[in-house]
C-alpha cells in the first residue's frame, strides 16, 4: 500500500516526466512484487492444505484434487479480492510499461491513477478480508468449494472474467490521464483502442465461457439467465464494445469526441458496480458471495468516488461552443457505426435498469423482488434487431455517404436471400416474432459479411490493413452467426415428463426409453468417468440410462446423473447432452423413486450449437486485430493541427522538432493555460502554418 501510495503521489510531481514516469511505472512494479508473493503463499496453502487459516478451511476439503485447492484462490471471497488486487497490480505495470513507450507525456497521471485504484483493493482486502486470518484451533479437513462450482471451467472462467473486468481499468486511467493533461489526441485515441480492444476481447471469452459452463451442468436448458451478476459482467462489455464503435468514428473524423472519453471512464465505473453486486451479497444470486457488509460498504464508496471523479473530469473538460461539423449527406459508414453505438448503449441502460431497480426499491423501502428474463428478452430482442442490420448495412457505405461499389453488387444478392430464407421459416413453421424477423435480417447480414471478408482478403493495399477489416468482418459474422442461434432457441422446448424402467416417452419428435438405473457411493468410487465432482465419503450417485429414438431410429444413449451430497443435504443434476448443428436434446434429472422412476426435464433447443460457432468467429476476429503490427495514423512529413473542434491532418508539413509535448485536447474542450499562451506551440516550423497570438489552436506532434 506504501508502493501504491507512492505511486499516487507522483501525480504532482515536478521532476521531469520521464523521472517522474520511471519512479511511478518502478513502484508500481513493486506492488505487484509483492501481491504476487502474498497471493503465492496463500495458493500454497491451498494446495498444501494448510487449516491454521481461515480462508483454507472455508475454500478447501481434503477430498479436492489440486486444481480445485487452487480454485479456491477465487472460489471465496477474500482470496479473489486478493486474486483481483494481484491481477490489478499486473496488468497496472503491463499498462504502465506500455504508455511510457508510446504516450511518456501521460506516463505519471496514468501510473497515478493505477496506483490509487490499486491501494484501494489492498486496503480492502487486508483489512476487511484478510485471506491470512488464522483460526484459534486449526480445523481437521475445510468445507471446499460448492458442489456445482466442481467443473473443469471453475478452472478458466473465473480467472477470464476477473482480468477482462480488471483490465477496463487502462481505458480507464488513459481517459483520465488525457483528460487531465488535456491530451486526448489521435495517438492517444489508438492506445485506448488497442487496450479496449484487448479488454473487450478477454471479457468476450470470459462470458462465453460462463454461457456454455451453464448450458451444459444446470440442465434448465439455457446459456444466459439474466443473473444479476451475469448481467452485471454484460455491462462492461457492452460499453467495450460501444467504446470500440465511438473510437472507429474517431480516427475517421480525425477527432475525439468528449463522448468517447465519457464512455472509457463509465465502462470501468460499470465494472465496479459489477464487483459491488457480486461481493457485498446485495443481490439473489447463484454466483454471488455471501452476504459482506463491510466489503460492500467498502466497494459501494469506491464505486462513488471513482464515478464522483470521473463526472467531474468529464465536466471539467465540457465543450465549449465550436463550429458544427457537416455530416455527409446520405448514409454513410460513420453514421451507422455511431448508431451501433448508441444501439449497444440502449441495451446497456436496459440491462442497468433491470439489474439495479429491485436494489434500489429495496433500500428505499420496498418488497423485495427479482426482474424476471422475460423483462429483459422483450426490451433487448428489437434493439439485438436493429444492432443485426446495422452489422451487415455498415460494411457497404462509404465514410462520406453512399453505396460502395461492391455493395451495389452484393445488396440485390443479400436482400434475395433474405426473402428466400424468411419464406423457408415460415413454411418450416416458425411463429416466433423474434426468428421470423431475426432469420432474414441475419441471413441478409451474413451474405453481405461474408462477401465483404472475401473483397477485403483479395483487396489491394497493405497487409496488416486488409488483416485488420478482415478481422473486424469476421467478428461481425460471429455476432450474426450467434443471434441467428439465439433466434433459434427461442423455437425450443422444455418438458417435464415421468419415466419408469423399460418405459417410452414421446418429447416432439423424439422418444425416450428407460433402460435401467445403477447408482455408487463415494467409498467404492464412480463408474461413470465423465463426472467432474469429487468422489467422497456421503457422496451417492445416480445414473440413468436412457435411449433417444427419433423417426423409428435409434439416436444415441444419454446417460444424465444425480450426484446426491447425503453430508450437505444437496443434490446435483448432471445433464446429459446431445449436440448437433440443427438443435440439441438435454435431460436432466430431478427425482429418482426407489423403484427407478424418474422426473426428467427434457429440452430440445434448435440451433444452439451456432451460438458456439459464432463465438469462436467473434474471439479469433477480435485475436485477429490485436496481433496486428501497428498502423500509422498519420504519414511521415504530416502534422496534426489541435484546436477545439479537434485534431486534423496537414499534409507536407514538416513535423514538430523532437522534444516538444503534445499539446491536443478532445474536440470542443477547452486548450488548457499553456495551450492559450502558446507555450506549447514551440518555434515555428518552415512551411507550416502557426496559429495567430492567442488563438486556440496548437500545432503538435503527429504521434507519440
Amino acid at each position: 500500500m506504501i508502493l501504491a501510495g507512492l505511486g499516487f503521489a507522483a501525480l504532482p510531481s515536478s521532476r521531469p516526466a520521464g523521472d517522474a514516469g520511471l519512479a511511478a511505472a518502478s513502484g508500481l512494479a513493486g506492488v505487484a512484487v509483492l501481491v504476487t508473493v502474498a497471493l503465492s503463499c496463500l495458493a500454497w496453502a491451498l494446495v498444501s492444505g494448510d487449516y491454521r487459516l481461515v480462508y483454507v478451511a472455508e475454500a478447501t476439503t481434503r477430498s479436492a484434487s489440486w486444481p480445485y485447492r487452487l480454485a479456491g484462490l477465487w472460489g471465496g471471497m477474500a482470496g479473489s479480492l486478493l486474486f483481483w488486487t494481484w491481477l490489478l497490480a499486473v496488468v497496472a505495470v503491463t499498462a504502465a510499461r506500455s504508455v511510457r513507450r508510446s504516450r511518456p507525456d501521460l506516463v505519471v497521471p496514468v501510473a497515478a491513477v493505477l496506483a490509487a485504484l490499486t491501494a484501494a483493493f489492498l486496503a480492502i482486502a487486508l483489512i476487511w478480508a484478510d485471506p491470512f486470518a488464522r483460526l484459534a484451533v486449526p480445523a481437521i479437513d475445510g468445507a471446499g468449494l460448492a458442489p456445482i462450482l466442481e467443473h473443469p471451467a471453475m478452472l478458466y472462467h473465473p480467472p477470464l472474467l476477473y482480468l477482462g473486468l480488471v483490465s477496463c481499468v487502462v481505458p480507464f486511467a488513459l481517459a483520465a490521464a488525457g483528460l487531465l493533461r488535456r491530451s486526448c489526441d489521435q495517438a492517444w485515441l489508438a492506445l485506448v483502442r488497442r487496450w479496449t480492444g484487448a479488454t473487450w476481447l478477454v471479457l468476450t471469452v470470459g462470458m462465453l465461457a460462463g454461457a456454455h459452463w451453464a448450458y451444459v451442468e444446470l440442465g434448465w436448458g439455457g446459456f444466459w439467465a439474466w443473473d444479476p451478476v451475469e448481467n452485471a459482467a454484460l455491462l462492461p462489455w457492452l460499453g467495450a464494445t460501444a467504446l470500440l464503435h465511438g473510437a472507429m468514428v474517431d480516427e475517421h473524423r480525425s477527432r475525439v469526441r468528449l463522448s468517447t472519453v465519457a464512455l472509457a471512464l463509465g465502462t470501468f465505473v460499470a465494472a465496479l458496480v459489477g464487483t459491488l453486486l457480486t461481493r457485498s451479497g446485495a443481490v439473489s444470486s447463484v454466483h454471488a458471495f455471501a452476504e459482506a457488509v463491510t466489503v460492500g460498504r467498502a466497494l459501494l464508496a469506491l464505486v462513488v468516488v471513482t464515478a464522483g471523479a470521473s463526472a467531474a473530469l468529464v465536466w471539467r473538460s465540457r465543450p465549449v461552443p465550436a463550429p458544427r461539423e457537416r455530416s455527409p449527406a446520405g448514409l454513410h459508414r460513420r453514421g451507422a457505426l455511431a448508431l451501433n453505438a448508441v444501439v449497444t448503449l440502449g441495451v446497456a441502460v436496459v440491462v442497468a435498469f433491470g439489474t439495479l431497480f429491485p436494489l434500489v426499491a429495496e433500500v428505499a423501502g420496498g418488497r423485495p423482488f427479482v426482474v424476471s428474463g422475460r423483462f429483459f428478452a422483450l426490451l433487448c430482442a428489437p434493439l439485438a434487431l436493429a444492432a443485426l442490420g446495422l452489422v451487415g448495412v455498415a460494411p457497404v457505405l462509404r465514410w462520406r455517404g453512399g453505396v460502395t461499389p461492391g455493395g451495389r453488387r452484393t445488396l440485390p444478392l443479400a436482400a434475395t436471400v433474405a426473402v428466400v430464407s424468411a419464406v423457408v421459416a415460415g413454411g418450416i413453421g416458425v411463429r416466433h416474432p423474434f426468428a421470423l424477423v431475426a432469420v432474414p435480417l441475419a441471413a441478409f447480414s451474413a451474405t453481405i459479411l461474408v462477401a465483404e471478408l472475401a473483397r477485403r482478403l483479395r483487396a489491394p493495399g497493405p497487409a496488416v490493413a486488409r488483416r485488420r477489416a478482415a478481422a473486424a468482418t469476421l467478428a461481425h459474422l460471429g455476432v450474426v452467426v450467434i443471434l441467428t442461434g439465439i433466434a433459434g432457441s427461442t423455437l425450443g422446448r422444455t418438458e417435464t415428463v415421468v419415466i419408469a424402467p423399460g418405459e417410452e416417452v414421446a418429447v416432439g419428435a423424439y422418444r425416450l426409453r428407460h433402460d435401467g438405473v445403477s447408482a455408487s457411493d463415494g467409498r467404492n468410487g464412480s463408474s461413470v468417468a465423465r463426472s467432474d465432482h469429487q468422489n467422497g465419503v456421503g457422496t451417492r450417485r445416480i445414473v440413468l440410462t436412457l435411449t433417444l429414438w427419433r423417426d423409428g431410429k435409434e439416436v444415441t444413449v444419454l446417460r444424465p446423473e444425480q450426484v446426491v451430497f447425503e453430508d450437505r443435504g444437496l443434490v446435483l443434476a448432471e445433464t446429459a447432452l446431445r449436440s448437433t448443428p440443427v438443435e440439441d436434446v438435454l435431460v436432466a434429472i430431478r427425482r429418482v423413486g426407489d423403484d427407478g422412476t424418474a422426473v426428467l426435464e427434457v429440452s430440445v433447443r434448435p440451433l444452439v450449437m451456432w451460438v458456439w460457432w459464432g463465438a469462436i468467429l467473434l474471439v479469433a476476429g477480435g485475436a485477429l486485430t490485436l496481433l496486428r503490427r501497428r498502423i500509422p495514423l498519420l504519414t511521415p512529413g504530416s502534422v496534426a493541427i489541435a484546436t477545439t473542434c479537434g485534431v486534423r491532418t496537414v499534409r507536407g508539413a514538416a513535423p514538430r522538432p523532437a522534444g516538444d509535448p503534445p499539446a491536443c485536447v478532445p474536440a470542443g474542450v477547452p486548450p488548457s493555460p499553456a495551450v492559450r499562451s502558446g507555450a506549447a506551440r514551440g518555434p515555428k516550423t518552415a512551411g507550416t502554418p502557426e496559429a495567430p497570438a492567442g488563438a486556440p489552436g496548437a500545432l503538435v506532434r503527429a504521434g507519440p
